[in-house]
């Protein structure tokens, strides 16, 4: 009977030990240093490491994507792509054929104008060369004044002077000799010329009649005619002849 007890006891000790087998007490605190071991350890977690680690690769693929997008979207090519560093030279290349285009255009126009005035003023000093030519060598004594007061009108400078002092002599002479010619040109040109006065070079075929010739006879006169030009006006201020 005690010894059923016996086992009975035992049997319920060993029911009721449901932890670890108590053993001894450096077993049992080495167990406690390992489970202590592992609590320290427990917070260096290498799969929440591995997880920060791609959640940060993560943000870095979400935020490079839209910076290739956006430079997709600039430019196919690198800035400083030869692509791209030629693109900017062939603006540049544009803009200064544009500029030069318009600029050499404006200054053909200007070129154009000036040369057009300088036309006009040459075929203005050709014109009234002709015209002074014919005026001194178209003479009548039934008209002397009136012919030399049309070339003392049309004259200037020290022409002007010598032919105020020789005009009384020259209406007398032309009277007595019953003078009468008539002057017209032959050839004209423009020796030089500025703005300001001309050179002409006139060949006049003057047909002359008089009272010591019984038949008219031409004569050929070849006259340097300086031109003097203040503002529109123009006038003969200088003459001589030329073989």
């Amino acid at each position: 009977m005690s010894g059923s007890t016996v086992s009975g006891r035992n049997r319920r000790k060993a029911v009721r030990s449901a932890g670890p087998p108590v053993g001894d007490p450096e077993d049992t605190a080495a167990r406690k240093d390992t489970v202590s071991l592992g609590k320290s350890a427990a917070p260096v977690r290498p799969a929440a490491a591995s997880s920060d680690a791609v959640g940060s690769g993560t943000a870095v693929a979400v935020l490079d994507r839209p910076v290739a997008e956006d430079a997709a979207s600039v430019s196919d090519a690198p800035p400083d792509s030869p692509r791209s560093r030629w693109r900017v030279i062939a603006g540049v290349l544009a803009a200064l054929l544009v500029v030069l285009l318009v600029g050499g255009a404006g200054f053909a126009g200007y070129e154009a104008h000036l040369a057009g005035q300088r036309n006009a003023l040459r075929a203005d000093y050709l014109q009234f060369g002709k015209q002074a030519a014919i005026n001194m060598t178209t003479i009548r004594a039934d008209s002397v004044q009136q012919d030399a007061d049309r070339v003392y009108a049309m004259s200037s400078g020290s022409f002007r002077t010598e032919f105020d002092n020789l005009m009384k002599d020259f209406i007398g002479f032309v009277t007595e000799a019953k003078v009468r010619s008539t002057g017209q040109v032959a050839e004209v040109a423009v020796e030089s010329s500025d703005e300001h006065s001309a050179r002409v070079l006139v060949a006049s075929l003057m047909t002359v009649q008089n009272a010591g010739l019984d038949q008219p006879q031409q004569r050929v006169f070849r006259m340097r005619i300086t031109i003097a030009r203040d503002g529109n006006a123009l006038s003969v201020s200088g003459l001589e002849f030329v073989s």
